[in-house]
């Protein structure tokens, strides 16, 4: 098992949405549905959540706030969890579209590591990588470190499924550089991925003890993040080492 990134709440950059009268659930009940792996509801009320953005008569005033093209990323990301790779690569076009009028460089590195993480789905590794190089500059002239550390996350796993291990345990270490000597550098769901995947390295390559001491530690970041699902698999990993 390999563990996948889910993103962090856009709601921690004050991200504004706009609601319809007639929900009675938050954004933040979204971001909620999707560290608990709800990805169909969760789908459903970023839909619902793009209404404004329909309206003819207020679309062209609002169409380059910051929340549309983050709603059109998480279509991608909810998409892409249920396995519906076209769709999610529509939706990453559509926040793509949003994000270079803005020049929102930091949305289109997510949206650089999103598409490299679907091409690595279909099984287009080396596409994937070449993808993923591109997210990795556009996170490093954004000064986006915790993404660029996930980045390095995810080419270490297209090296891993190539079967080079040697490359996939550097990149694995480059991704934990990032945060290992400031930890305010990397969300806390950023350190629970990285850390959770360099210990599974670590012990796949007879490292048992180092291994299981990181795992443990990215179980406690994942817990502080509050993603349900990766304390689940990570809890699993563990009590099949003990």
């Amino acid at each position: 098992m390999f563990f996948r990134r889910r993103r962090r709440a856009p709601l921690e950059e004050a991200v504004q949405f706009l609601m319809p009268r007639d929900v009675s659930w938050t954004a933040e009940d979204v971001f909620r549905l999707e560290r608990c792996g709800d990805y169909a509801e969760a789908l459903e009320r970023w839909q619902v959540l793009l209404t404004p953005f329909r309206d003819p008569q207020i679309a062209d005033r609002i169409a380059d706030m910051k929340s549309h093209r983050v709603i059109w990323l998480h279509i991608g990301l909810c998409y892409r969890h249920l396995e519906r790779y076209a769709e999610a690569l529509e939706a990453y076009g559509r926040a793509e579209e949003l994000a270079r009028r803005a020049r929102d460089e930091g949305m289109l590195a997510e949206l650089h590591n999103s598409r490299g993480v679907v091409y690595r789905h279909q099984g287009q590794i080396e596409r994937s990588l070449e993808e993923l190089a591109r997210a990795l500059e556009a996170a490093r002239r954004a000064g986006e470190t915790s993404l660029e550390a996930v980045v390095h996350d995810n080419i270490a796993h297209c090296h891993r499924l190539r079967g080079r291990k040697t490359l996939a345990l550097e990149e694995q270490r480059r991704a934990h550089a990032v945060f290992r000597s400031d930890p305010s550098a990397a969300s806390a769901g950023t350190q629970g991925l990285v850390l959770a995947n360099l210990g599974l390295m670590l012990v796949e390559a007879g490292r048992r003890a180092e291994g299981i001491a990181l795992l443990e530690q990215g179980l406690e970041q994942s817990r502080l993040a509050g993603d349900l699902v990766r304390v689940a698999s990570t809890t699993e990993i563990l009590d099949g080492l003990r």
